[in-house]
């Protein structure tokens, strides 16, 4: 095995123990069945192309969809709610998604262009990025929470970090929120890498 290997598997153990501070699995309503439909059908869309939906949905009936439209999928999806932060939730009236392979996915460019320009057009604009990661034996055998990958928390960071967002959000403003849906549950991961986060703090 040589260091990059060993070094990966050091940062995927780290991101596992990075999820004890995670929030716990999202409990759904019946309630939020509501969103399952018109997600799944702007979901049908052609790759890459912004969809407004019919009116906007609240965040729970949004994941819901999200988790629903991929759940038994054998390759990962990458599904962006645009909005506003709403009270303690969030208002999606557009969705983007984007495909991956069963182990990755990306934001294309013209997607990222999408998302800054949301968040930039207003104070309470907000972004959810919801992904899956398909079954296989590991989550299988584990039967295991939702567990944000390291790649997952460094694209998380990358964004977060950027000035005006950290601004946005330390004044009520509208956020990056990230998602994983896993073995039929969906969780918010908000916590940094601990490989990427010590040499910001030995830099402050």
């Amino acid at each position: 095995m040589n260091l990059d290997s060993c070094e990966r598997i050091v940062r995927e153990v780290a991101s596992v123990a990075s999820s004890f501070l995670d929030p716990e699995t999202i409990q759904f309503r019946s309630t939020d069945e509501i969103g399952v439909r018109p997600v799944r059908s702007a979901c049908n869309q052609p790759l890459g192309a912004i969809r407004n939906l019919t009116r906007p949905w609240n965040r729970n009936a949004f994941l819901l969809g999200c988790l629903d439209y991929t759940e038994n999928e054998t390759f990962e999806h990458l599904i962006i709610g645009l909005g506003i932060r709403h009270g303690t939730t969030s208002k999606v009236f557009q969705i983007i998604r984007e495909a991956g392979s069963g182990t990755r996915v990306t934001l294309s460019g013209a997607t990222e262009e999408a998302i800054d320009r949301h968040l930039e057009s207003d104070h309470k604009a907000e972004v959810l990025a919801f992904h899956n990661h398909p079954s296989n034996p590991l989550n299988r055998l584990f039967d295991n929470v939702p567990l944000a990958s390291d790649q997952d928390r460094r694209t998380w960071l990358s964004h977060v970090l950027q000035p005006f967002l950290v601004i946005k959000a330390l004044t009520g403003g509208g956020r990056f929120l990230c998602y994983v849906g896993e073995n039929g549950f969906v969780r918010e991961f908000r916590t940094p890498q601990l490989f990427d986060i010590l040499p910001l703090l030995r830099r402050s």
